[in-house]
């Protein structure tokens, strides 16, 4: 099987026992997998005041077609060859703060990569997971997270 990008990815966050509680501000990452190993991750975005986020399939193979060309050497499977299958992943305390802290000293992290690691508020959460199997026919795809807010 191959993957094919749902023509829209739209991601709701709330918190756990309180479906009527977004979780606004929350950095939703986007995980690829080739032969069942973790291939490829990229940002979906920042959750809004209503915990959403949404990405175009268009917008995701862009990234990754760009980032492909930066890094030729990591990025040599084309999508298409990769698993039928997302991970949306939502890294949360103290995971989250260490990331974040690399993806600001690194080189390598785009402007506009820093700018949502710089805005988002994972240290309130913990983190959570959601695999997504993929259809073929490339439809959009809506995914409900649910996630704990940290112990303070």
């Amino acid at each position: 099987m191959t993957l094919t990008l749902p023509v829209a990815l739209n991601v709701q966050v709330h918190f756990i026992g309180e479906p009527n509680a977004p979780a606004a501000g929350v950095l939703v990452a986007l995980d690829v997998f080739h032969q069942g190993r973790s291939y490829y991750a990229t940002h979906v975005g920042v959750t809004d005041a209503r915990g959403g986020v949404s990405r175009t399939g268009s917008e995701l193979a862009s990234d990754f077609r760009e980032d492909q060309r930066l890094f030729p050497m990591d990025l040599r499977v084309p999508l298409e060859r990769c698993d039928p299958v997302l991970r949306i992943r939502l890294d949360g305390g103290p995971e989250f703060e260490a990331r974040r802290t690399a993806a600001m000293a690194s080189g390598l992290v785009t402007p506009s990569a820093k700018a949502r690691w710089q805005a988002a508020r994972n240290l309130a959460i913990r983190p959570a997971t959601v695999s997504v199997p993929l259809d073929t026919d490339g439809s959009s795809v809506n995914v409900q997270v649910e996630v704990e807010r940290s112990q303070p």
